[in-house]
């Protein structure tokens, strides 16, 4: 049996990454920028902190829901139980993403559907379903391969698959997949490959936490010390597990450090896994280390993520839309493409922590009100929730 001291450190690590989520979602909404903000040559450091911050959001949850799907599959009695619960978890998944997610983004009309995070974990769970029937180190070498070998195969495009190019965006390539002569289509943000070789990555992990409080911190240390120094000598080669290679800047070394760590999210390259999750498990095994680490507010986002997902995307487009009645040239980027900026428009990163902060208050109450329910009622469908 796990410790306490064992899940408040995991429910703390997910809460902060929801904390971290909830920054970029209002940067879109409230600090939209004429310039990519981790661009060294168009950006500058306060930005590219604040976007290369939230970098940690997608693996870390991703890796996490790995691991927790490792310890429900130890609750659950039966053959098949757990496939059982991945496939059905997986496919209530993909459709909160495309029925309450994308409008939540967009408000209505939905003019185009967006797959994103929500997506990539639901189909993540449901190839999971599957690959949980495999033996624990074959899967654990088997996701390996694949985080180690996919930036192989970069040079690849979706046109050079013909008819079946779409097949390609969704497993490697972000891309455009049009699903009627209006235009109307999906736009596959998250594609597969990596999410769900990361995904089976972290259920394999999770035996290695089922030990002593300080083995397992010197595991999660361990491990994360060396993604750490993979990335550095890799990066420093700047030859492989990357799309966009860093250069020296003539802006300045710190222009040259933000090129040095500008790592390709869409899709998550070796370096960007290893850099965000490295950093990550060597925070979770600081944390592993008493429950003076882990905030209680931080905890109870932890607990409830997916409820907190759904509560805060509404509520900062909400604001956003009640500003707009206020504030003349305000841009929405979700509900006005492309994005027009208005002459004269300066984005206020100020404002984006005023309001991030603002949010997360708002939504304390909330969440500590579901964790409670949720809690009493631990066998209902809350659970999915």
């Amino acid at each position: 049996m796990l410790s306490t001291t064992r899940l408040q450190f995991i429910d703390t690590l997910r809460g902060l990454v929801m904390v971290l989520m909830t920054l970029d979602h209002v940067r879109d909404f409230w600090g939209p920028t004429p310039f990519d903000p981790v661009d060294p040559g168009a950006s500058e450091p306060a930005w590219y902190l604040t976007r290369w911050l939230t970098h940690f959001c997608a693996p870390v949850f991703v890796f996490l829901a790995g691991t927790s799907a490792h310890f429900t599959g130890a609750r659950l009695t039966g053959p098949g139980a757990l496939s059982r619960y991945l496939a059905v978890r997986g496919l209530w998944l993909v459709g909160l993403e495309f029925l309450v997610v994308v409008p939540s983004w967009m408000f209505f009309p939905v003019q185009s559907l967006f797959a994103q995070v929500i997506w990539a974990l639901g189909m993540s769970m449901l190839a999971l379903s599957v690959l949980c029937l495999l033996p624990g180190p074959v899967l654990g070498l088997l996701a390996l391969a694949v985080l180690l070998g996919h930036n192989a195969f970069d040079g690849l495009k979706p046109e050079d698959f013909g008819a079946q190019s779409w097949l390609w965006t969704i497993a490697h390539v972000p891309g455009y997949v049009p699903l009627s002569d209006s235009g109307f289509g999906v736009y596959f943000a998250y594609p597969l490959l990596p999410w769900i070789a990361l995904m089976a990555a972290g259920y394999a992990f999770a035996p290695w936490l089922f030990a002593q409080a300080e083995r397992r911190r010197s595991r999660l240390l361990s491990a994360g010390l060396g993604l750490v120094a993979t990335f550095l000598v890799l990066r420093a080669f700047n030859t492989y597990g990357d799309a966009s290679l860093w250069a020296v800047q003539a802006r300045g070394a710190a222009y040259t450090l933000m090129s040095f760590f500008n790592l390709s999210k869409y899709p998550p390259s070796l370096l960007f896994l290893c850099a965000t999750l490295g950093l990550a498990l060597v925070l979770a095994a600081w944390l592993s280390v008493g429950e003076g680490r882990n905030p209680a507010w931080l905890r109870t986002f932890g607990r409830v993520p997916l409820f907190f997902y759904l509560l805060h995307v509404p509520l900062i487009h909400a604001l956003a839309d009640i500003r707009s009645w206020f504030e003349f040239g305000v841009v929405n980027w979700y509900t006005q493409w492309p994005v027009v900026f208005p002459v004269g428009y300066q984005p206020r990163l100020w404002l984006v922590y005023l309001v991030w902060v603002l949010v997360v208050a708002m939504l304390y109450l909330p969440c500590r009100w579901y964790d409670r329910v949720k809690r009493e009622h631990r066998d209902s469908l809350l659970r999915f929730i």
